[in-house]
């Protein structure tokens, strides 16, 4: 749907009751654009915030799983020291 501004000169009537007619109809011309400009205005800021909303939760589930990652590099690397292990490989095999 496209809005646009109609410019227009007001025209002058003979009588009351044809320039009443006359903002009569175009009351029901332009009676519904405004609303729909109006709707349409707060759909999109709606569609704005939600998308707003499901980025900030990706972020701090991005942020959760980061931490996590990280908790667990450092108790592996941690771990074979703390059972009084090296950090080598052992074994007899030619290929190590």
């Amino acid at each position: 749907m496209e809005f646009f501004i109609e410019s227009f000169a007001a025209p002058r009537f003979p009588t009351e009751q044809q320039r009443q007619a006359h903002l009569a109809w175009l009351s029901r011309r332009y009676s519904g654009m405004g609303i729909a400009l109006i709707g349409r205005v707060f759909a999109e800021a709606l569609q704005r915030c939600r998308a707003e909303i499901r980025l900030a939760g990706a972020l701090e589930e991005a942020t959760r799983l980061k931490n996590q990652l990280e908790a667990q590099n450092v108790y592996l690397r941690e771990a074979p020291q703390a059972r009084g292990q090296s950090d080598r490989i052992i074994g007899k095999s030619s290929a190590i």
